[in-house]
């Protein structure tokens, strides 16, 4: 009996320890993912600023749309 408990509580330890061990791995993974969409988006806002800071080429001027007569129903 003593030998099936000490069994079982090493089997339980082990699975614990993996299961934590699992997880922050994952959490490592996830971290790294955020990291590089953040780094992404502000890439992209820079970008976009850039953009919006450079006036449009063109002999056109530039007009205003008019906004549209449908209406959502």
């Amino acid at each position: 009996m003593p030998v099936f408990l000490l069994g079982s509580a090493i089997y339980l330890g082990l699975r614990l320890t993996q299961m934590n061990l699992s997880h922050e791995r994952y959490m490592e993974q996830a971290e790294a993912r955020i990291k590089a969409l953040e780094d992404d988006i502000a890439t992209l806002e820079t970008s976009r600023r850039a953009a919006e800071a450079t006036p449009p080429s063109g002999d056109a001027p530039q007009t205003e749309q008019q906004p549209s007569r449908w209406r959502l129903f």
